[in-house]
């Protein structure tokens, strides 16, 4: 009976594993409708001979809720699509709750048999997943559309290689990344290693995580494998933070056979970008050298939009085909992301047959927005241009700079790149918010320069267009215009600027007729605004001034001219001039160097700075340094000798018709490189001698130059961890490198070493180093105490690094004969009490010792027996 009973349970099992072998691949995709609903759709792949069927599976949505949804395809079979392949499509919708991350699983009970990397198959679920961000902030989200299933062949030997062809929409053009991770299982979880591996290969298998192209060089076994591509999608919120909106899994089944055959090969392609309104239009060549058929097709987002793409269907060849395609873009094509087209040559006659992918991107770009002007407006400029011929671009981006540039962008620049000098001064939102005032936030532009500007059309996914042709103006010069601050004379009382300008060309003669006149205005301080009036000067002509008997030696000045009517004696003020500074310096020493740092604050642009020294001894200034920055570091110096600084600017205004180049002088100043700079920390070590009780310390300089000007050596210590150092020893020959700490009744203990050198400097503590005791206590197990003055006494074998000792000891009764704090012990055979010896025989001890050790006292308890003789 029992063997009939197990014979029914074998053959039960067996059917059911009969009838569970079926799923070989699949995926969950999702679409949101309105709200918080969104549409689900399952499509599984499952071997058609198989006699398992799933007319429903079960989907959890994540939020602790699930649904029955029933097969929708095939009528409700199922869809054979060759290959012992059925194609499954399950679709459902569910409404969430609440915002918040959402992870959507459907498993069933069983993979197919034998799948090569995945051990026990026939028993191990299978499990596809799809995660959703419900996030109204960064907007709702449909998951990607994969275009080819994931169910493909290969050919031991030969590179296999696979792309799911994920498209996202329009709208949204998430940023796509793609990786591999370990099929899933039981409870959706990752099936673990080993059970689960990735396929062997020949060289190496991998996924580019941009492409998504899954390249296998190359498989060594036939057989069926399971692999898992995770596809995630990120978008940036309106700060450019990116997060992750969705996530889905491909679980994809690959059989690879043995086979003689090589893959066709398509041409390369390059990816390209071209603007909204050109057609695209190229051909794409495959060539299978063993002169087999070959087929080639096109897959991708440009084919499943508005104005879709163009290639021929069924294009077939022997040993070589070449399709053409052909896509005429429009503005709905517009996105950030580019557009993925995955061409697939696959050879026909052959089988397996052998497939090679080419992926390319086709970037469609924004036009530039067209007949940009610039007005000016007082001391503002007003910018106006056409609506972008795109109706989904959602607002503008203005750039600006100081002067033409020249800037014609390559194909796929879009935007205006930072290297133009060209920097984002506002924006405008809205198709048809054309114009724009620039007034420099408030402050007002400066009179003398030249403006240009360009314009960007940008999307609602972040996407910008070409930018605008550069347009230029320059504000009404009815102001004077400053363009030397420059010192005269460097001294603490007797100093002197020059200040020149240029008179204003354009004034309004009718409303303000001469005579003109000037007021000269100074602040202290570069960055000054308590601006006082210095000099008046009554001549349009007279655009000098030389201010003299001032402080140039410790601070710098700003100025400023105010232009006026002079009416009869009384000065009706016109305009001013946008301030200036002269060009003030301090110095900065260091070891065997200074530091030269500068400010200036002019309106017009400095393009370099000329630093000039004079050495000690000498009588003139030679020129050691040209900056683009405010500051110059002039190395390779002599420490305590004095050297001398000015500099020199070198500028202009950008506008037209103005004295070039500006050259203004810095006062002078002097200072000496002191060594300032601690030298680096040695490497530090400590060895520790137990048995003859001290401690070596050795160290040494990561490289040469490190300890060049060393003259001594620190040592610091504390015989806890933790506690603090204190000075232990100074060695003063540089040349030393060790030293031995002796003379210690405990070596534990925590070191360290600084280096000093020749200018006092300290370096930082290098490494602390702490070593501990190695505390030893032993008792005999033999003693004689017959009056020999031989081993008469129990007394420590070893004793090292014990501070003190709790001892007891015991008869064979368990009864105490002894007990004391000696940290010798020193029993001399007698009980304790009565004075009296004790008989032959074995006592038990019991010994608690307080070790010395690097973090203080440490209790350590030590057992044994003691045989008494008296003989």
């Amino acid at each position: 009976m029992k063997k009939l009973l197990s014979f029914v349970t074998l053959l039960l099992w067996s059917t059911a594993a009969v009838f569970a072998t079926h799923n070989r691949a699949g995926e969950i995709t999702y679409k949101h409708i309105a709200g918080l609903q969104y549409q689900f759709v399952l499509v599984t792949y499952t071997k058609d001979s198989a006699p398992a069927d799933r007319p429903d599976l079960i989907v959890f949505w994540g939020d602790g809720t699930s649904d029955t949804l029933q097969r929708s395809n095939g009528g409700g079979n199922g869809q054979p699509i060759g290959n012992d392949t059925k194609r499954n499509v399950y679709i459902g919708t569910h409404t969430y709750p609440a915002p918040g991350t959402y992870t959507v699983t459907m498993e069933d009970p069983n993979r197919n048999r034998d799948v090569v990397n995945i051990l026990n198959s026939i028993h191990t679920p299978f499990a596809i997943s799809a995660t959703l961000a419900v996030n109204p902030n960064l907007g709702f989200n449909n998951s990607p559309d994969l275009l080819y299933p994931p169910i493909d062949n290969g050919c031991v030997n030969v590179p296999f290689i696979h792309n799911p062809t994920a498209v996202d929409t329009v709208d949204e053009a998430d940023s796509l990344s793609y990786a591999l991770i370990p099929c899933a299982g039981a409870n959706g979880d990752p099936i673990p290693h080993p059970q689960w591996t990735l396929p062997s290969a020949s060289n190496s298998i991998s996924i580019d995580s941009v492409s998504g192209d899954f390249y296998w060089d190359s498989p060594v076994q036939a057989g069926e494998y399971n692999i898992a591509i995770e596809i995630s999608e990120h978008r940036q919120d309106t700060n450019g933070n990116w997060s992750i909106v969705g996530r889905m899994v491909r679980d994809m089944q690959i059989d690879i056979a043995g086979c003689d055959n090589n893959p066709p090969e398509i041409e390369p392609l390059d990816d390209i970008c071209v603007e909204a309104g050109d057609n695209v239009l190229f051909p794409v060549v495959a060539t299978d050298s063993d002169a087999n058929g070959v087929t080639l097709s096109a897959f991708g987002g440009p084919f499943v939009v508005d104005d879709p793409a163009e290639f021929p269907d069924n294009l077939q060849g022997q040993g070589q085909v070449t399709g053409i395609f052909e896509w005429q873009t429009s503005c709905l094509h517009v996105r950030k992301q580019p557009w993925q087209v995955v061409f697939r040559a696959e050879d026909i006659g052959t089988f397996p047959s052998l497939v090679d992918l080419e992926t390319m991107n086709i970037t469609v770009v924004g036009p530039a927005p067209d007949n940009p002007t610039a007005t000016p407006n007082g001391n503002a400029i007003d910018l106006s241009w056409d609506a972008s011929a795109c109706t989904r671009a959602s607002g503008y981006d203005i750039y600006r700079k100081n002067q033409f540039y020249g800037f014609v962008p390559d194909d796929c620049e879009t935007g205006v790149p930072g290297y133009t000098g060209y920097q984002k001064i506002g924006s405008t939102n809205g198709l048809n918010s054309t114009t724009y005032f620039d007034n420099n936030n408030g402050v007002g532009l400066t009179k003398g320069n030249q403006y240009c500007y360009m314009i960007v059309a940008k999307y609602p996914d972040r996407a910008e267009s070409y930018a605008s042709v550069e347009v230029c103006a320059e504000l009404l010069r009815d102001q004077p215009l400053i363009t030397n601050a420059t010192v005269d004379v460097t001294d603490v009382a007797n100093g002197r600027i020059e200040v020149r300008w240029v008179k204003p060309i354009e004034i309004d003669s009718v409303q303000y007729p001469g005579p003109y006149a000037y007021r000269v205005n100074r602040a202290v301080g570069t960055n000054g605004n308590s601006f006082i009036e210095i000099a008046t000067l009554n001549d349009i002509e007279d655009t000098s001034y030389v201010d003299s008997g001032i402080d140039t030696e410790t601070t710098g000045y700003r100025y400023r001219i105010d232009f006026f009517q002079n009416n009869g004696g009384t000065l009706e003020p016109i305009s001013k001039s946008d301030p200036a500074s002269s060009v003030f310096i301090n110095l900065v020493p260091t070891d065997q160097a200074i530091i030269v740092n500068w400010s200036v604050n002019v309106p017009w642009i400095n393009a370099e700075y000329v630093i000039y020294r004079r050495d000690p001894g000498a009588t003139t200034f030679d020129s050691v340094g040209v900056s683009s920055t405010n500051n110059y570091l002039d190395g390779a110096l002599e420490n305590n000798r004095t050297y001398c600084y000015y500099v020199e600017t070198r500028g202009a205004y950008s506008g037209s018709g103005l004295p070039t180049p500006l050259i203004n002088l810095s006062q002078g100043v002097c200072g000496a490189p002191i060594d300032a700079t601690p030298p680096c920390p040695p490497n530090f070590r400590v060895e520790r001698n137990c048995d003859e009780n001290f401690n070596q310390l050795n160290w040494g300089f990561p490289d040469e130059e490190c300890g060049i000007d060393a003259i001594e050596y620190e040592l610091y210590y504390t015989p806890v961890e933790g506690g603090e150092f204190e000075l232990l020893a100074t060695i003063i020959d540089p040349a030393d490198s060790s030293y031995i700490h002796n003379g210690l009744l405990s070596i534990a203990g925590c070191y360290a070493v600084v280096v000093v050198d020749s200018f006092m400097n300290v370096s930082e503590f290098s490494n602390v180093v702490c070593v501990d005791n190695c505390p030893a206590y032993e008792l005999p197990n033999v003693f004689t105490p017959n009056g020999d003055l031989e081993n008469d006494l129990v007394v420590p074998i070893s004793n090292k690094y014990v501070e003190s000792v709790e001892a007891t000891i015991y008869n064979r009764w368990g009864s105490i004969v002894y007990q004391t704090n000696d940290i010798n012990i020193n029993w001399d055979g007698t009980h304790m009490t009565s004075g009296e010896p004790v008989p032959e025989g074995v006592y038990y001890y019991v010994v608690r010792i307080n070790e010395v050790r690097l973090t203080g006292l440490e209790v350590r308890e030590i057992t044994g027996f003691i045989h008494l003789f008296r003989d």
